[in-house]
């Protein structure tokens, strides 16, 4: 077959004729082809790319030249007996690089065949390497197939390299003798182009994946969120920045066992077992021997992967210090001064002083609970988490899981999630009898059992309540739990409704006209001095914005810019002062006239020390001025 084809190579290059049709019609037609460029006896060395050209070439095949050594290293080591050399070039046909036996690397750098030559180069006429980047498919020539004499001892097995993405890359070329040449030679050339390619899909599939991780891990951590996500083994993956800071965790305790580091109630563990998703549960977890309340998101990933999403549900407590009061939002920098002048001030900063519970008993409206606000801003749980619980806003049942939580929904209660800090219970008055035994219970033992649950839980808070019933009438007729009354009034506020809070309205008006910059004439200022205001405090806060806002073109407020009922109410009628009001203001009196003398005061008005004393208290008169029988005698 050689022989013959070099007869045929002989004719053609001394005759430049060959038939067009028969078993040489196509090597003929490449001769044909060539020569127009090459000339068969005499050697043309092809172009080369050098330099700083060539640099940038083999830079930008970093990936196929680390893979091509691996393979080919391994296929030398392999086959160290054969005189063969390997040969990569570029999908230009440049040589990138050139592994194998050195007297053929040598031959073939002696025909300018080196790193950087271009086997594109016509000048070099027709040769495997040429075709198979034509054509993209494996290609061989040996010995007279070229039409170049000089390349007549050498045979060249072509094979192409594609991309991830089935572009052409590159060639790769086992080169050796003529004579040297067998079948094995086309199937292990193929065999070592396939394991390249197979290199670079992992690659590119690698870097896509990190892509993906770094692009996930940039946006996670973006979120004000924990999270965490772990393998179908359970063994940590990621950790983001907020699940670091609020657990306590760093960057060693990823590849951990995910039981290493958390205990979860079983309504997690039965979701991690289904692999069933969770959205936004409240439930305690065991993080290293600390226990959390956590609202968790739970998502298991097609990939086998789980994440969880979660943020510490006491942060959430914050919200309600924005609680709606009488048209404004508490907010303990901007509101404590609807506590400077009122008749409960003294009271409220001694209870302020003190852990035990506050009952504040008042009509509605008279602001319960924003001082209750006050007590705990102004108290030793201010930083500490405030829960609140309106008895009459919620559903019985609604109610007690509330109050006491809900273990088969994982559910904790908010005297849990009020831990060290404050729970104000609006409205007690509304509480069923079962919940009045249950917080009894709280208050005595300092423990609380959740609903359909056994575990006893320990609970530190601190209780205000808040009524606008009588207890005490609740209490004999038996609506209201008599030891519960007495538990919640460690320290007990009677409120003043705002018709006998006339210095406090006062200081009210006067506080608004001056942050406002308004003024006001006098027989406009009479008039809401005598109004009844009978929705106490809020009734007044409301009238004072409306005033504000129908004025607004004018410095001063007359009295027709007030509204109609508050002027029709004041001409038709004077305010009639309670009992209470009459008593209040009788002990005051009385204490001045006797200098501040206890006894003297109780035997003009014919009430017992220990009665007067009861009556001090509960109207909240200043004590600072009363003299007991012991500095009498001094």
């Amino acid at each position: 077959m050689v022989s013959d084809t070099y007869k045929q190579w002989k004719i053609f290059v001394d005759t430049g004729w060959l038939p067009a049709k028969g078993k040489h019609a196509e090597l003929y037609q490449q001769w044909q082809q060539a020569s127009q460029f090459c000339q068969a006896k005499h050697w043309q060395n092809p172009k080369t790319v050098k330099g700083s050209t060539f640099d940038e070439i083999l830079q930008s095949q970093q990936n196929l030249l680390c893979f091509t050594n691996r393979v080919l290293d391994a296929m030398i080591e392999k086959l160290r007996e054969q005189p063969w050399l390997f040969c990569i070039t570029n999908a230009q046909g440049i040589t990138l690089h050139m592994q194998g036996a050195t007297f053929i690397r040598q031959t073939l750098a002696n025909l300018g065949l080196h790193l950087g030559a271009d086997w594109t180069d016509q000048r070099i006429g027709n040769q495997a390497i040429e075709r198979c980047l034509i054509t993209h498919q494996a290609q061989f020539s040996s010995g007279a197939d070229h039409l170049s004499k000089a390349l007549h001892p050498w045979f060249f097995s072509a094979v192409p390299i594609f991309d991830p993405m089935g572009e052409l890359l590159a060639s790769l070329t086992l080169v050796g003798e003529t004579e040297q040449h067998n079948e094995m030679i086309d199937a292990l050339i193929e065999s070592a182009a396939r394991e390249i390619e197979t290199l670079l899909s992992s690659e590119q599939r690698l870097t896509q994946a990190n892509t993906l991780l770094t692009q996930r891990d940039v946006l996670l951590e973006g979120i004000e969120q924990g999270v965490i996500t772990w393998q179908s083994s359970g063994h940590v993956q990621y950790i983001n920045h907020c699940a670091r800071q609020w657990l306590g965790l760093d960057e060693s305790h990823i590849g951990l066992h995910i039981e290493a580091l958390f205990h979860f109630p079983p309504v997690v563990e039965q979701a991690l077992v289904n692999r069933t998703k969770l959205e936004k549960v409240e439930v305690m977890v065991d993080c290293q021997h600390k226990l959390l309340k956590i609202t968790l998101s739970l998502k298991p990933l097609s990939s086998g992967e789980v994440m969880a999403l979660f943020h510490p549900s006491e942060p959430q407590t914050q919200y309600h210090e924005r609680h709606f009061i009488g048209g404004d939002y508490w907010q303990p920098e901007e509101n404590l001064w609807l506590l400077e002048g009122h008749p409960c001030q003294h009271r409220v900063e001694k209870a302020a002083k003190v852990s035990v519970p506050v009952l504040l008993q008042g009509e509605d409206g008279v602001g319960k609970l924003s001082l209750a606000l006050a007590i705990h801003h102004k108290s030793q749980q201010r930083l500490a988490p405030l829960m609140i619980i309106d008895c009459a806003a919620l559903q019985p049942e609604q109610l007690a899981q509330a109050l006491l939580g809900d273990d088969q929904h994982s559910q904790p209660s908010k005297i849990e999630l009020a831990y060290n800090g404050t729970l104000i219970l609006e409205h007690v008055e509304y509480l069923p009898p079962n919940l009045q035994a249950s917080v009894l219970a709280i208050l005595k033992t300092g423990f609380l059992t959740r609903l359909h649950s056994q575990q006893i839980i320990p609970v530190n808070v601190r209780l205000i309540s808040t009524s606008s019933a009588n207890l005490d009438k609740l209490v004999e007729s038996g609506l209201f739990s008599r030891q519960l009354c007495y538990a919640m009034q460690g320290i007990e506020v009677c409120i003043p409704a705002q018709r006998e809070a006339v210095d406090y309205t006062r200081a009210l008006i006067s506080h608004i006209l001056h942050g406002a910059n308004r003024t006001i004439t006098s027989d406009a200022l009479q008039t809401l001095f005598t109004y009844s205001w009978p929705g106490n405090r809020s009734e007044l806060l409301s009238v004072m914005d409306k005033i504000l806002l129908s004025s607004s073109t004018n410095q001063e407020i007359h009295l027709h810019d007030l509204p109609d009922k508050i002027r029709r109410q004041c001409h038709s009628e004077q305010p009639i002062q309670s009992l209470e009001l009459m008593e209040k203001n009788a002990i005051i009196h009385a204490l001045k006239h006797h200098q501040g003398h206890l006894q003297q005061t109780a035997k003009a008005l014919g009430v017992g020390r220990t009665t007067l004393w009861r009556k001090i208290r509960k109207y909240d008169i200043d004590e600072s001025a009363i003299v007991e029988p012991s500095e009498q005698k001094s």
